[in-house]
């Protein structure tokens, strides 16, 4: 009897006890992605954005794998056997040999695959059956590394999401085999029963993207304060192993490295002033990516940052007390000194001290401030430790041994010498006692304080 016969008879006797179509299913995983709709986002709650932003994922698509139809086939495979003892026996013979019966049908993907697979009993003897049909798919998960959105934003591809077929690295030559569920392909079923499921593969794809970004904190800060940048990565399940923090100049192209290393965050004590935009780049095992740029100002210090350092209270507190010790009844003189900030060694510090002339009590007292001294570079590099001059400091003289009273605070010509030199002013005067003035005679160990005079920081370079 031939072959074609004994298929006809075979199928003929399961075909009596066939179990029903069963509804088509995906392999090698019955998954399904989703996009994320949002609607009437005019009038959404803070609440209802933040928790739909959380589920927002780093996938992006759908796209399409790159199939090699030249290496693309399903193979059908069958097998029977009848004429057998036992349901059993009838089974482990059909399992030996369906593989030795195939069709290959090149350049095919069938929606249809899966398998019949059956055993019965007629005329005293078992017969069992098995058709089978599997997918044979050669692909490109990705052409690229990279996937460009609609508006230009450029991000490095971490995995292909192939449909149900499975997670992929981009660039890579895949041959996927399937339905492969070989238990419920080959093992026993039983006595008198017949079974039969169909499967196919879902081909849409997806991109996972590494998304890296930068947390600046505070996104302006002054000269001597503390920064954090913090790297943050995504999907987090993947943490990268290196980052490399760099800055630039705003208005230039030229990087500069601030650390390389596995951290992924960097502090650091702000040494240069200017705006400046900072990224990281993020290294995973098989991908590469470079954060968004953020802006980073980095202001000279304000006039309260500057009186309340230590150094400074001390130094303009010395001044004080010497400009007191040198009044008389005859004679009285101001003091003062330029004001420097060196991000080297994270300090203040101060020019020499410069000595007005002594006066007597009908003439009003001053201080010829010394040239401003220069910066230490004049175009420092972002990750250069400059000095900076920043403000110039003097007092004002009792009125103890004069025959007026006066105004207190900064004249009129300190205003103008500080924002000429665009340099904060600080100057150390007396407690006004009424309408902003003292009066003649007053006690020289009464409350003083410090002014401010001119801007408030000094202004940033280009």
């Amino acid at each position: 009897m031939n072959g074609a016969c004994r298929i006809a008879m075979v199928l003929g006797l399961l075909t009596v006890s066939a179990a029903q179509a069963q509804t088509t299913n995906l392999y090698h995983t019955n998954r399904v992605f989703s996009p994320i709709v949002l609607t009437n986002y005019p009038n959404i709650s803070a609440y209802r954005l933040v928790n739909m932003a959380s589920q927002l994922t780093e996938v992006v698509g759908t796209t399409n794998i790159f199939i090699n139809t030249n290496a693309t086939k399903a193979v059908e495979y069958e097998g029977f056997a009848w004429g057998y003892e036992s349901a059993n026996a009838a089974w482990t013979s059909v399992v030996a040999v369906y593989q030795s019966y195939s069709r290959n049908h090149t350049n095919k993907i069938y929606d249809n695959a899966g398998w019949v697979r059956g055993t019965k009993e007629a005329y005293g003897s078992w017969g069992a059956y098995l058709w089978y049909l599997q997918n044979q798919i050669s692909f490109t998960t990705s052409v690229t590394n990279v996937w460009i959105s609609p508006h230009g934003v450029t991000n490095r591809i971490l995995q292909v999401l192939v449909g149900s077929l499975g997670d992929y690295p981009p660039q890579t030559n895949v041959l996927d085999i399937g339905p492969t569920n070989w238990a419920l392909i080959t093992n026993y079923l039983g006595s008198g029963i017949a079974t039969d499921v169909v499967y196919k593969a879902n081909l849409d794809t997806y991109y996972e993207l590494l998304i890296p970004d930068l947390i600046v904190m505070p996104p302006t800060n002054s000269l001597l304060m503390t920064n954090v940048f913090m790297a943050m990565s995504y999907p987090t399940r993947f943490p990268p192993t290196n980052y490399l923090f760099e800055v630039r100049r705003a208005a230039s192209t030229n990087w500069y490295t601030i650390t390389n290393g596995p951290s992924s965050a960097v502090t650091t004590v702000v040494a240069v002033a200017g705006t400046f935009n900072v990224r990281v780049t993020a290294w995973l095992t098989n991908a590469v990516a470079i954060s968004t740029e953020r802006e980073f100002v980095a202001q000279f210090p304000s006039y309260q940052e500057i009186i309340a350092n230590t150094a400074v209270i001390q130094r303009t507190s010395q001044a004080w007390s010497n400009t007191l010790a040198a009044t008389t009844s005859t004679g009285r003189r101001e003091e003062g000194f330029w004001i420097q900030v060196n991000t080297q060694s994270q300090r203040y510090e101060f020019a020499a001290t410069d000595i007005g002339p002594t006066v007597g009590p009908y003439t009003n007292a001053s201080v010829r401030p010394r040239s401003k001294p220069s910066d230490s570079h004049l175009t420092p590099s972002p990750i250069d430790r400059p000095t900076y001059t920043i403000a110039y400091f003097h007092t004002h003289t009792p009125t103890t041994y004069r025959p007026h009273g006066r105004a207190v605070g900064p004249s009129r010509a300190d205003s103008l010498f500080h924002n000429n030199y665009d340099v904060v002013g600080v100057v150390q005067d007396y407690s006004a006692i009424s309408g902003g003035n003292i009066p003649s005679n007053h006690p020289i160990g009464s409350a003083s304080q410090l002014y401010h005079s001119g801007p408030n920081r000094r202004t940033l370079p280009p």
